[in-house]
């Protein structure tokens, strides 16, 4: 019995910092609204994983290596998510020290429930599904270059006719809740102005809110899509210090999108933020919005190398000096 148990002993696996990187936990749980199918990561601590698909009575499962984010439609007919590329060749890249659009792309899954039929479409930046639609589909397409300034593809796509529309040029986008349409930010290029689209599900061109402007940001709609709001940045330059925002109103009575005056309830001396997110009220009577101080006019009686600055660092900080010097230049 001795000698049995020691040999059990001797067997059992040393645990290093080898054994961690396997180590295995459930995450992203995600149920379909009619609750008879369930979705879920299995993630490795380091590595690629996988997302399972099952039925609640487990009579079929499906698996989707490294795929993740998965959202349900609404009637649950699909699963969309994204499939990350491979570790190892992300990983490669980064010790390459490629730059952030050089990596490896992420993938979008479309799986039909009804069937469990998977449809995989390549470098893609990101998605929206309508929260209360059943049909639409809109995603950004991924590329080299600088989608902030340049924009890229934004695909409509309805899944149950499969039929596509392509929006060049976009930069954000947000989805009505209930999938009736789509509000885009269109970059200024060399064949088109700047512009806020409104875009319907079977529009092949969308309808100009807004144009002729110097960027938007932040757009979003209430919660029962019949009003939206952004924010505008009329004139301005690529290297200014502080935006210029103005808040822009839109609704399906208006032909564009109107700006809101906030003069009496505006502090002096502010103006808006792009830092946080906008959101109406849960009743949709109140845009809720960052404003920020208005910074000072830059010092330009002096060249850089004469003037005097001044760091102050405090020992209770979580960081040094130097370290938060260099995420500020980041």
């Amino acid at each position: 019995l001795m000698l049995i148990s020691m040999i059990s002993v001797a067997q059992k696996k040393v645990l290093d910092h080898t054994v961690y990187d396997g180590w295995e936990s459930i995450k992203e749980t995600t149920i379909q609204p009619q609750g008879n199918v369930i979705s879920f990561v299995i993630a490795p601590q380091e590595g690629d994983g996988k997302l399972v698909i099952q039925s609640k009575d487990k009579s079929w499962e499906y698996s989707i290596p490294r795929g993740e984010q998965a959202v349900f439609s609404n009637n649950g007919a699909y699963l969309v998510g994204k499939i990350k590329p491979l570790y190892a060749q992300t990983r490669k890249a980064k010790i390459d020290k490629k730059k952030t659009d050089e990596l490896p792309k992420d993938s979008l899954f479309i799986f039909s429930i009804n069937d469990q039929k998977l449809k995989v479409i390549p470098s893609v930046k990101s998605f929206q599904l309508a929260e209360k639609g059943n049909d639409l589909l809109v995603y950004l397409n991924d590329k080299k270059g600088d989608i902030s300034k340049e924009g890229s593809d934004l695909i409509v796509f309805q899944l149950e006719t499969k039929v596509e529309h392509v929006f060049k040029n976009i930069v954000q986008y947000t989805i009505n809740p209930k999938g009736s349409s789509v509000l885009a930010y269109r970059v200024g290029s060399k064949q088109s102005n700047s512009a806020i689209l409104l875009i319907n599900a079977n529009d092949t061109t969308g309808k100009i809110i807004n144009k002729n402007f110097f960027s938007a940001n932040q757009l979003v709609w209430d919660d029962n899509g019949t009003q939206a709001a952004y924010l505008i940045e009329q004139d301005s330059t690529s290297k200014a210090l502080q935006k210029n925002y103005q808040l822009r109103y839109f609704n399906s009575n208006l032909d564009s999108g109107i700006i809101i005056s906030t003069n009496n309830a505006m502090p002096i001396q502010y103006v808006f933020g792009a830092d946080k997110k906008i959101n109406f009220s849960k009743s949709g009577a109140r845009i809720i919005l960052g404003i920020q101080p208005l910074l000072p006019a830059k010092d330009t009686s002096l060249p850089e190398f004469e003037r005097v600055s001044l760091d102050i660092w405090n020992s209770n900080e979580s960081l040094l000096q130097s370290n938060q010097l260099k995420t500020l230049d980041a």
